[in-house]
């Protein structure tokens, strides 16, 4: 991620704390950029290889954690996210496309 560190938003959660991150810069009427159509060849990350918090935070595939992290972010963000069932797991869903409309 690349942020500009004068902004006034910060990591607050645990769990989903890019997601949170994303939501307080559009919800206050800020932009954000994905470039994940730019990368090459990247290898997915989600589960599959060691890093990140792999080893602290997502550790295995625990149906009480998955559905903690889930709830976490539709706890502070219950107009853009539920809970959903996703990947044979629970999982968010945010509604990204009401952030979509051209001002």
């Amino acid at each position: 991620m690349l942020i500009k560190n004068n902004l006034p938003y910060h990591w607050r959660l645990k769990y989903n704390e890019d997601i949170d991150l994303c939501l307080q810069v559009l919800h206050n009427g800020g932009s954000t950029a994905s470039c994940v159509y730019y990368m090459a060849d990247k290898v997915s990350t989600a589960a599959k290889m060691k890093g990140g918090n792999q080893t602290e935070l997502y550790k295995g595939n625990d149906p009480k954690k998955n559905l903690l992290k889930a709830k976490m972010i539709e706890a502070v963000w219950p107009q853009y996210a539920k809970t959903v069932i996703r990947f044979g797991r629970h999982h968010h869903l945010i509604d990204w496309k009401v952030f979509n409309k051209k001002k």
